[in-house]
């Protein structure tokens, strides 16, 4: 990672990779800026978002992954069925 000394440095008063954070915030704000004037901008990032929410509450990919502490098959079950149900209501209420 290009300077990733500086992405990673600890600020003192805070003790939080202030750099980084601020590096994150004005990405994001960069890449909002399409949403503004475009529809389909918008969407675009909606849909990405969607994805990359969805992919961030996946159960581990493991087959030791019942034996790790805290796993619970039948919660990642529910937690996935609520997930497409309001995903599916979502669209349905968009037409």
């Amino acid at each position: 990672m290009p300077l990733y000394r500086v992405w990673a440095a600890i600020n003192k008063r805070t003790g939080t990779p202030l750099n980084a954070t601020w590096a994150m915030t004005a990405t994001g704000f960069l890449l909002g800026l399409p949403m503004l004037f475009s529809n389909a901008a918008f969407l675009a990032m909606g849909s990405v978002t969607a994805v990359g929410l969805n992919a961030s509450c996946a159960p581990l990919p493991s087959p030791l992954a019942p034996m790790l502490p805290g796993y619970n098959a039948l919660w990642v079950t529910v937690r996935h069925l609520v997930t497409l149900i309001a995903g599916w209501h979502a669209l349905r209420s968009s037409k």
